[in-house]
């Protein structure tokens, strides 16, 4: 969710005791401000994955559906509310980022590669042991030369 307070992850969990025992609900797992965040890193495919990376402290990857509105809101938060700052949007099809901490690993940089597929759906793999490697197979996007507004009606006058 993004508000001009920051970016707010927001999860489900279940409830563990009391009269909705077992019910689901909605919770905020993460808050970044805009000041702490330092850029976006997206592949140039047509999936749906963004890494979010932060100031000191873990990156988060999210599945997000239009990655590029997402993208385009945040930048322009980002400059209304850190007084013009520019946030940074990197495209790669090899992106590396810091997992976060847990109770039996430390933070672990993580690797998302992305590959040719034949799918416009993603084809996800997560090669060797330790799964340090995340691969995503797809189609690739349009070309950044394209432009929803292309038209082939001829100029009238």
């Amino acid at each position: 969710m993004l508000t001009h307070r920051g970016l707010f992850l927001v999860g489900r969990e279940t409830e563990k005791s009391g009269a909705n025992k077992g019910q689901s609900r909605c919770v905020v797992t993460r808050h970044v401000t805009w000041a702490d965040l330092n850029r976006l890193s997206m592949s140039t495919r047509q999936d749906d994955f963004v890494v979010v990376h932060v100031n000191n402290s873990h990156d988060s990857l999210l599945q997000i559906p239009f990655k590029a509105e997402f993208a385009t809101v945040a930048k322009r938060l980002v400059q209304n509310q850190c007084n013009g700052k520019d946030l940074r949007i990197v495209f790669a099809d090899k992106i590396e980022f810091l997992a976060e901490k847990s109770r039996l690993t430390g933070g672990k940089k993580r690797i998302i590669q992305f590959e040719d597929g034949n799918s416009n759906l993603e084809a996800i793999s997560a090669p060797g042991f330790l799964k340090n490697e995340l691969r995503v197979a797809i189609k690739r996007g349009l070309p950044n030369t394209s432009s929803k507004f292309k038209s082939n009606i001829r100029n009238p006058y």
